[in-house]
């Protein structure tokens, strides 16, 4: 039970990042909704509150976090109404300064204090100018429409470059993985088979032979491999593989 408190503690830490003002000032905004608030105030802070235990209550952890949201159950904290309960209780707060002048400086003071607890977005750190239509690096793209074309359009399973894991099933639900995001804990735990294909594909030295005959067994199509990180052998065919198609430096290989 203690360390699955630390699990929600530490989902807790992903999702409030360095907003703990922010967070104060909420936990500040829902006891003037219980103590000054007429009904519907009353009732928003109900909801928090309700939300609130759930999301700390261990025994969800266990049924949903751990089985269900493993890396991502800090993402169920957005229920919490956060923003709407600040913006409505600055809101009240500034309706009650009768005089006109006082109430726009009480107005001016609460945007600065938002601009300044927040954070810019639209930098370079955060936000790049994407691609494409899709908003996926357009090498994902690219891969997908050549396992396309050498389909016709047809359903494959295929193992690419952690680089494209994320996305290659945003782009087209014809082309499934062999392991996705789920490799590195999100959403559910990976099998042993797909840890045994991520090991092989990511070894500093690949084993083509056993990534083969693993990758074969589990109904695998196609393997991309990035030519600028890995030095592909000239006897790929003696190992079960055809190459049939590239683009850019990923060489797509079929398995025989």
């Amino acid at each position: 039970m203690k360390e699955t408190w630390f699990h929600i503690l530490d989902d807790f830490k992903d999702y409030i990042g360095n907003g703990w003002f922010v967070w104060a000032c909420f936990l500040a905004a829902l006891v003037f909704c219980l103590v000054k608030g007429n009904d519907r105030r009353k009732r928003l802070f109900t909801f928090s509150a309700v939300a609130i235990v759930i999301l700390f209550n261990p025994l969800v952890y266990k049924v949903v976090g751990e089985k269900f949201m493993s890396g991502v159950y800090w993402r169920l904290f957005w229920v919490i109404p956060t923003v709407i309960t600040l913006g409505i209780t600055l809101t009240d707060l500034a309706a009650k300064v009768k005089m006109n002048l006082l109430r726009l400086i009480a107005v001016g003071v609460l945007c600065i204090v938002i601009a300044k607890t927040g954070t810019f977005f639209f930098n370079g750190d955060t936000y790049c100018v994407p691609e494409n239509d899709y908003e996926i690096p357009q090498v994902a793209i690219d891969v997908s429409d050549e396992i396309q074309r050498i389909t016709e359009g047809g359903y494959s399973t295929v193992i690419v470059p952690n680089e494209l894991l994320c996305y290659i099933r945003q782009y087209t639900a014809n082309i499934a993985l062999c392991y996705g995001r789920n490799i590195w804990g999100y959403m559910n735990n990976p099998s042993e088979q797909q840890m045994e294909l991520y090991n092989l594909m990511n070894a500093e030295q690949i084993d083509y032979q056993a990534l083969h005959d693993g990758a074969k067994g589990y109904g695998c199509d196609f393997i991309v491999f990035n030519s600028d990180v890995r030095q592909i052998p000239d006897e790929m065919e003696s190992f079960g593989y055809t190459l049939k198609g590239s683009t850019g430096c990923y060489l797509i290989y079929s398995l025989e």
